[in-house]
């Protein structure tokens, strides 16, 4: 009796997925309807990114940049252009309604709709573009998504604030005061990027920065914590892992009070020769800066 209860759920499971199909693929010819609020509103169809679909936006008007989207990856890019450049690379078959407003020098794009699970879980690679002047250094930019990843490339600004559910987290060139960069179950990553101040975290994947830092605060709780700092660090700092390893490259000049733990890995320090197991102390040079690094289970390495 109780297998028979769970085959049903199981078959009731699949019809609805099934369903999901069935209804995407009968509105797969309805466009996606874009609103364009700026002072005034109106609709476009768009196939697949054409160029009458980008929105442009002056750097006069706008000082900070908000999107908030659920099925959508962001793309946050720096070039040579004249203005603020947004456009849409979608799917046309899930119609997705999309709000770009400007008012008070603040850019927020958000969506009206919400896409049931089911019915975009067999394609989910769609993308909101956003192409910004060289000479753009904003004050805040704030991006959430849910399922998409979200991908900041040469940015220049004050506060960056990244948030993604089930996508990665990356930023490639960048020069950040403040950064908070979180993912649930994606990766976190920052290549070739200065930041002076970084809190990066993920639940499930791994934590990966390469570049010139002052603060870390850095974890995660079943991948690795790997940094690259090419400058010595100028504040406490801290490195967590709960089931993966913690390793740190920092330049011969740093001066660093460390504290280990670890409970089923080992601490290797090749800066200062220093082996160990457990917990305990060491030092790098002047021990101006304190760093505690941590993991339960993996290895503590320091090169």
């Amino acid at each position: 009796m109780k297998g028979n209860k769970v085959f049903g759920i199981v078959w009731i499971f699949l019809a609805v997925i099934l369903s999901g199909i069935l209804i995407s693929s009968m509105f797969g010819g309805k466009k996606f309807m874009f609103k364009w609020i700026s002072g005034k509103s109106s609709s476009k169809e768009i196939g697949n990114r054409p160029e009458n679909a980008e929105m442009h936006y002056s750097l006069n008007d706008i000082s900070t940049i908000d999107v908030d989207v659920d099925i959508l990856s962001i793309c946050v890019e720096r070039k040579d252009v004249d203005d603020i450049r947004v456009f849409f690379d979608m799917d046309e078959k899930y119609w997705p309604s999309v709000n770009v407003v400007s008012t008070g020098k603040v850019l927020k794009i958000t969506r009206d709709e919400k896409i049931n699970f089911l019915f975009n879980i067999f394609d989910s690679d769609m993308k909101i573009y956003i192409d910004v002047p060289m000479s753009f250094e904003p004050d805040d930019l704030d991006f959430k998504s849910v399922s998409g990843s979200i991908k900041i490339t040469g940015i220049k600004c004050k506060t960056l604030d990244c948030k993604s559910t089930s996508g990665s987290v990356h930023l490639y060139g960048c020069e950040v005061k403040d950064a908070d960069l979180k993912s649930t179950s994606g990766s976190v990553k920052a290549e070739d990027s200065s930041i002076e101040k970084l809190d990066g975290n993920s639940m499930s994947g791994s934590v990966n920065i390469e570049g010139k830092f002052g603060k870390l605060d850095l974890k995660s709780t079943s991948g690795s914590v790997k940094v690259d700092s090419k400058s010595p660090l100028t504040d406490d700092s801290k490195l967590e892992s709960v089931s993966g390893s913690v390793r740190l490259n920092v330049p011969d000049e740093s001066g660093l009070k460390i504290k280990y733990s670890t409970v089923s890995g080992g601490y290797k320090n090749l800066k200062s020769g220093t082996s160990g197991k457990s917990s305990g102390t060491d030092l790098i040079g002047d021990g101006k800066v304190s760093l505690s690094l941590k993991t339960v289970s993996g290895s503590i390495k320091i090169e």
